[in-house]
């Protein structure tokens, strides 16, 4: 019996090592809700992209007030959704943040809401996905658009 306790607890840590090496070679930030305790976790990487100091308790009040004021109902209505059961829970959105020094970042945000029971029991217990910072690609597609206009102007010229 032993034996198999220790090798279950090799199992998992090795399980949760490989997640974090696989989140961590991907640059993705990891977020997780559960709505049965109404616990929040965000990892290091994640806060770093919302530019949020380590430690603390992040909730989704916190988290919509560093989304641009420009994206926050985008936002909000799709996580309400996803919680709703839209699209089977699926939640993808692409969106601004600003951070404490008040530079923009773009944000390319993907989850999954999953529910317990049926019919009218049916119901949200956990919330879970992952951030990536995409303000690079956003910044060479604005600059690929300010060239192709400048082209299409000295064209007309």
């Amino acid at each position: 019996m032993r034996a198999a306790h220790a090798q279950a607890e090799r199992a998992l840590r090795q399980s949760s090592e490989q997640r974090h090496l696989a989140l961590d070679t991907a640059e993705l930030g990891a977020w997780d809700y559960r709505f049965n305790t109404g616990d929040v976790y965000w990892d290091e990487r994640c806060r770093d992209l919302f530019g949020f100091a380590t430690g603390g308790q992040i909730d989704y009040e916190m988290a919509i007030e560093h989304i641009h004021p420009e994206d926050r109902l985008a936002v909000d209505a799709a996580v309400k959704q996803a919680i709703a059961g839209v699209d089977g829970g699926a939640y993808h959105r692409e969106f601004r943040v600003f951070w404490p020094d008040g530079a923009v970042h773009w944000i390319a945000s993907h989850g999954r809401v999953y529910f317990e029971g049926e019919g009218a029991k049916r119901g949200a217990t956990r919330f879970i996905g992952a951030n990536l910072d995409i303000t690079a690609r956003k910044q060479a597609e604005q600059a690929l658009l300010r060239s192709e206009k400048l082209a299409s102007v000295g064209r007309m010229a």
